[in-house]
C-alpha cells in the first residue's frame, strides 16, 4: 500500500475476504476501483471473494497474488470473470 498511497493513490486494507466485503458495504469506503488479493487467506480464498463480488454485481477489475498458484487456479479465476 506505501507506494501506491506515495503516488497518491488512496488504499483500503482488509485482514481477509470477509473483511474486504465489509468494505464495499461500509459508506465511509471511498469508491472501489479495483482489488487486489492474495489466492490464500484466513477463511475465504481469494476465488471466493471474486464469486462473492459477482454475486454482489461488481464489475471492477481483480489482481491476484499468491506464491501457491497454478495454471488451472488462473484458469478457474478467468473462468469466474
Amino acid at each position: 500500500a506505501g507506494i501506491l498511497e506515495e503516488e497518491g493513490v488512496l488504499v483500503s486494507q482488509a485482514a481477509s475476504g470477509e473483511a474486504a466485503l465489509a468494505l464495499f458495504d461500509d459508506p465511509a469506503t471511498p469508491e472501489i476501483h479495483l482489488v487486489v488479493t492474495d489466492m490464500r487467506m484466513p477463511g475465504m480464498s481469494g476465488l471466493d471473494l471474486q464469486q462473492r463480488l459477482n454475486t454482489l454485481g461488481a464489475t471492477i477489475p481483480i489482481i491476484f497474488i499468491t506464491g501457491h498458484g497454478d495454471v488451472p487456479m488462473a484458469v478457474e479465476a478467468m473462468r469466474l470473470r
